[in-house]
This record gives structure tokens, C-alpha cells and sequence, in this order.
């Protein structure tokens, strides 16, 4: 718990705590497992910038130690730093520069992204 800052609300039933602490809360627990794969679901769904940190610094370690970690989430920002990304509504499935790319952004969301990607994405989330 103190690895994602949440230590004071140690003793609190987790309904008592707000959404932030609650993905925190849910952190904590999955950093404590020894499994080989991580199914992760919008981890970094409701969580303030330091939050998201603490998000890609667990996967990176958890990558580090040979996890293979499978996330879903709807953060383009998340998704560029994967090794593999699978954009379902269109099914386009490759590196972060194919699956993520403007051909399949402006089918899928009408509009690209208005910045430039990591051109060596860091493997932070494999699927």
C-alpha cells in the first residue's frame, strides 16, 4: 500500500474510499501477486497524473520480471508505449505506429493524433 501512496487509508473498508484510492487500492493487490500474466482493465481509469505513474512503473516492473501484462484501456497516451496493440473497433492489430496509426485512428475515431508518437516505444505493456 505505501508503494501507491495509500498507507493512511490502510485500516478504511475500501468502499469508503474514493475512486482514485479504490484503483490504487487495486494496485496494491496486484502488485503483491507472483502471477506470469496480468490482466489489467482500465487501470488508469480515474486516476490523477501521479496515479498514471505509479500505473506504468508497476508494468514496467512487472515486465521487467518476465510478466506478460494484457491491459484494455481507451488512453491512446497508454496504449503507444506497448510492444502490441489491438485497436478492436477496427481491427488492426501491430505495433503502436501500424494499430495506432492515422489510417486507423480516422476510421475508428473520426480525427488523428495531433502529436507525434514515441519513435522507440519502451515496452510497458505487452499483449
Amino acid at each position: 500500500m505505501e508503494r501507491v501512496g495509500i498507507e493512511a487509508q490502510a485500516s478504511q473498508p475500501i468502499r469508503d474510499l474514493s475512486g482514485g484510492q479504490q484503483q490504487r487500492t487495486h494496485l496494491a493487490q496486484v502488485s503483491a501477486r507472483q502471477a506470469e500474466v496480468l490482466l489489467l482493465d482500465e487501470p488508469t481509469a480515474g486516476l490523477d497524473i501521479n496515479g498514471r505513474k505509479l500505473v506504468a512503473d508497476l508494468v514496467s516492473s512487472k515486465r521487467a520480471r518476465g510478466v506478460t501484462v494484457v491491459m484494455a484501456t481507451h488512453e491512446l497516451t497508454d496504449a503507444e508505449h506497448a510492444t502490441s496493440v489491438m485497436l478492436l473497433a477496427q481491427r488492426a492489430v501491430g505495433s503502436p505506429d501500424v494499430a495506432l496509426g492515422d489510417e486507423y485512428l480516422r476510421e475508428c475515431f473520426g480525427f488523428t493524433q495531433p502529436h507525434e508518437r514515441p519513435q522507440s516505444p519502451t515496452t510497458v505493456f505487452s499483449f
